[in-house]
């Protein structure tokens, strides 16, 4: 067998390109879903009210809880869009919950989506717990 374009002793042309391809290939996927590959740490600052905690884009409620303690309120955002597979634009009123003076803010797979300050404008809609809001209310 006859390898084209290959001095003595090394590779063809054709594996070292396919390698160089393979390689730029595998970094653009691990760019585009790197997102989904390495989720993103959210701090919660040390406040007056809570003592401060360290979270990942993708939890849920309940391993936020377990990180963070009880939240001092929550309730939904207003309507928010999400991709749904094979379903297009999805819109929902995601949940939200409050952890000293920052609000978390979850998706509409109920997974944390990011966290926000609560000074100024949010789009978070809060009741607090010592007003009756219980984990799950609207």
């Amino acid at each position: 067998m006859t390898t084209v374009f290959a001095a003595p002793g090394r590779p063809a042309i054709g594996v070292g390109l396919a390698l160089a391809v393979l390689g730029v290939l595998a970094g653009a996927v691990y760019i585009a879903h790197g997102r989904d590959v390495v989720a993103r740490r959210l701090v919660i600052p040390r406040s007056a009210i809570h003592s401060g905690c360290t979270i990942a884009e993708g939890w849920s409620a309940e391993q936020v809880s377990t990180a963070c303690g009880i939240p001092r309120g929550g309730g939904t955002q207003s309507k928010i869009g999400a991709r749904a597979a094979g379903t297009g634009l999805l819109l929902c009123s995601a949940p939200c919950e409050l952890y000293g003076e920052t609000l978390v803010l979850y998706g509409c797979d109920e997974r944390v989506w990011e966290t926000q300050p609560v000074s100024g404008k949010f789009r978070c809609q809060v009741t607090m717990a010592d007003k009756g809001w219980e984990r799950g209310d609207p």
